[in-house]
Formats: C-alpha cells, structure tokens, sequence
C-alpha cells in the first residue's frame, strides 16, 4: 500500500506540473521541470526495483530482455551518432543500432569479455 501511495503521488505531482513553462512561441516546453521529472519516475519505478530485486518478476530472465540489456549501452550510442545520419524513422533508426550493437557485441565485447579469465583480479588485502 506505500507504494501504491508513493507511485499515485508521483503521477499526481508529474501531472501537475507538466502544465510548465512555455518557449518564445507559447509551445508548452516538455518535459517542463526535467530534473523533477526524472526524480518522480525514480519514485514510481521503485516498486518494481524491489519486485525484481525479490525474484517477483521472473520475465526479466528473458533471454531476449537480458540481450536488450547486454547490447543497451552500444544501442544508446549508435543512436545517437545514427541520427546524424539517417533520416528520423524510428523504425529504422532503433533497427540500425541494434544491429549495429549486435555486430559490435559478437565481434568486440564478447571476445574481450572472454580474455577476463586470462586476467584474474588482484586479491585485495585485507582491511
């Protein structure tokens, strides 16, 4: 039930506030306060944190979900540099850079992830 009330708070106050400020042109500026925006997605995301942290939530051993989340970084980045490139298609550009993180990820990351064997970490003495 906290929860329930902390996630209705943050929508409620999301809501509120997404009545912000405008731009010159009198365009509603989105998202308006992004900071506090970001804090209140925090806050409502956090039911599912501990849901997940608790094994609740067993789709997220997908193994379609847990590729997502090994390429994610390298699909962040070609996105970013695909759109320079190609045309704004959203389609397209979330197909190009998860391809592109794919082919990265077999023929870059996953062969230096391999090599971490070879180069055990140094035994921390102890405190």
């Amino acid at each position: 039930l906290m929860w329930a009330c902390i996630c209705g708070a943050a929508l409620l106050t999301a809501v509120e506030l997404s009545r912000g400020p405008v731009d010159y042109l009198g365009v509603p500026v989105w998202p308006p306060y992004p900071v506090l925006h970001v804090l209140l997605l925090s806050l409502a995301l956090l039911p599912l944190v501990d849901l997940a942290s608790r094994g609740k939530m067993p789709f997220l051993e997908w193994k379609p979900l847990r590729f997502i989340g090994r390429i994610s970084y390298a699909v962040y980045l070609f996105q970013t540099l695909l759109l320079l490139v190609l045309p704004r298609s959203f389609f397209l550009l979330t197909t190009a850079s998860m391809l592109l993180a794919t082919v990265t990820w077999v023929l870059i990351e996953k062969p230096f992830n391999n090599l971490k064997s070879r180069f055990p970490y140094p035994a921390k003495p102890a405190a």
